[in-house]
């Protein structure tokens, strides 16, 4: 049987760390983030994906996929548009911002950036 070390409070509710979208170190509740333990919270997971840190950049598509699937488990629709502007534009904002050698690029990415803040505004 897990012990308390294996569990944190979320609303109130004791939450597995397995129920996290990201657990950065078991033994330290901090960095365990996006709790998908239910339906309200993998919506709120959905919604602030890209606005949660202390996500290494090699881990973004594994947190993403996880909270995807905890959506579909829940009823959640996430269309496949949601998740390419939500869940997968990370990769294309960094990416273009450490290639950037232009104004213009920079500021194509940085336009991507507040469009996927309206849509995840817009699932609230």
């Amino acid at each position: 049987m897990a012990g308390d070390q294996d569990y944190a409070t979320v609303s109130g509710t004791k939450v597995h760390r397995s129920d996290f979208a990201y657990v950065g170190d078991p033994d330290d509740k901090s960095t365990w983030k996006l709790p998908i333990h239910d339906e309200a919270h993998a919506k709120n997971a959905l919604a602030r994906f890209n606005q949660t840190d202390g996500i290494p950049s090699d881990k973004k598509d594994g947190v993403w996929k996880k909270i995807v699937a905890a959506c579909k488990k829940f009823g959640i629709k996430v269309s496949e548009e949601n998740s390419l502007r939500s869940g997968m534009a990370h990769k294309l904002t960094e990416e273009a911002i450490l290639e950037v050698e232009n104004e213009e690029a920079v500021m194509a990415a940085l336009h991507a950036r507040a469009r996927m803040v309206e849509i995840e505004l817009s699932l609230q």
